[in-house]
């Protein structure tokens, strides 16, 4: 049975920060109750077009924005119509983003009690002088006291995000900052290199030379100081930003890596489904602004599905997809499984640029798999753009 991913966009947010460019929105008031149930109304006009094809739900994933800004009543009304609607594993992970600002402590037991088993806090640093450069409105302190009451209230699933080249930051205030985090133990951690997107307020200050960010040199050595330390101090490193203790990877992300189909709910939520009878695939986008997203599902008459824009993808898109997605995980791509999904030798597909990288040492082959080298991994924005 074919693993299905379902991901749940709650755009609020109460500040925004300086480096974001997602699909946020800073309301004085938020719509919570008509969100959540437009929410549900588009899981059941999609469960009526998806849900009969013999695959199970894996993992749900609430992401933002702030999914922590709602009610447990919202959040698990929402969970509650995908069980129904949706068929999903006895252990399925259901995972809540939170900023752990928030006095959450008495939320933590209403989250399990609703069937959400992961935590995800955007920690970002342990450093109160970075997350005042980054525009985090928490405190290290905060990210310590939300990991240890969620702990005591029973989550046994908690990731720390990390952000590395921040404004300002040294090496050594790096190396202390995953210090912290190893002292914090937390069962995974998401290790993200700050990047400078267009149309936020950090693009125009580095536009105009206001930003200082550490050279790409100096980002390289702290992306590999990452690695060893995590790696030495017993999490795994299974995915280029990704780092997680023994059997606690994030399955939800897994998906997306593996090529699985995926269906996002909410404003802007983007979703990727193969038929397994027609074999066609497609990628859609829903609504981006939250009023137009409400408005599209409240009008039930019109049983219109929220989409900004939707593609077919082509099987040489497919093949691309699958290589380059596959290539983000450490272990990389199985040339067997290839074969089996396309009926193609993938080595020959991409003979003319695998073995330049193979010589080059920034793609391995053991076997059947083939995978970044270590080189590869902190080359990686590199090996992908020569690979497109």
């Amino acid at each position: 049975m074919k693993n299905l991913a379902i991901y749940v966009h709650i755009p609020f947010c109460l500040a925004r920060c300086p480096y974001c460019d997602f699909n946020v929105y800073v309301e004085k008031e938020i719509p919570e109750d008509a969100y959540a149930k437009s929410v549900i109304e588009e899981v059941r006009l999609t469960a009526e077009k998806y849900q009969n094809f013999n695959q199970k739900v894996r993992s749900i994933y609430f992401g933002g924005g702030t999914p922590s800004l709602f009610s447990p009543t919202s959040l698990g009304k929402i969970c509650e119509s995908i069980k129904q609607l949706f068929p999903c594993e006895t252990d399925i992970e259901i995972t809540l983003e939170a900023n752990p600002n928030h006095k959450l402590t008495k939320l933590y037991s209403k989250w399990l009690e609703i069937g959400i088993n992961r935590i995800s806090f955007g920690s970002q640093s342990l450093n109160d002088k970075t997350l005042r450069l980054l525009g985090r409105n928490h405190s290290a302190r905060n990210t310590m006291t939300a990991l240890k009451d969620a702990r005591q209230a029973g989550f046994h699933n908690i990731n720390l995000d990390l952000i590395f080249a921040a404004p300002e930051q040294s090496i050594g205030e790096l190396e202390s900052d995953i210090a912290g985090f190893v002292e914090l133990a937390p069962d995974h951690i998401s290790a993200y290199q700050l990047t400078i997107e267009k149309g936020t307020p950090f693009f125009t200050d580095y536009s105009l030379g206001k930003l200082k960010l550490p050279n790409d040199e100096i980002s390289a050595e702290m992306f590999e100081l990452i690695i060893n330390k995590l790696e030495r101090s017993g999490y795994e490193h299974y995915e280029i930003s990704n780092f997680a203790k023994a059997n606690l990877y994030s399955r939800h992300n897994l998906g997306y890596w593996n090529g699985d189909n995926y269906l996002g709910f909410g404003a802007g939520a983007h979703s990727f489904y193969k038929d397994p009878i027609s074999l066609k695939a497609c990628r859609w986008s829903n609504l981006a602004k939250p009023k137009e997203y409400i408005n599209c599902l409240s009008n039930v008459s019109s049983l219109n599905f929220p989409r900004a824009w939707q593609e077919e993808l082509s099987q040489e898109s497919l093949v691309f997809e699958f290589f380059f997605l596959g290539l983000r995980k450490i272990s990389g791509v199985s040339l067997k499984n290839f074969q089996e999904l396309f009926g193609e030798d993938l080595k020959k597909i991409y003979l003319k640029k695998i073995d330049p990288l193979i010589s080059k040492n920034l793609i391995n082959q053991e076997g059947d798999r083939i995978y970044l080298s270590k080189r590869g991994i902190m080359l990686a924005d590199s090996v992908f753009e020569y690979l497109l």
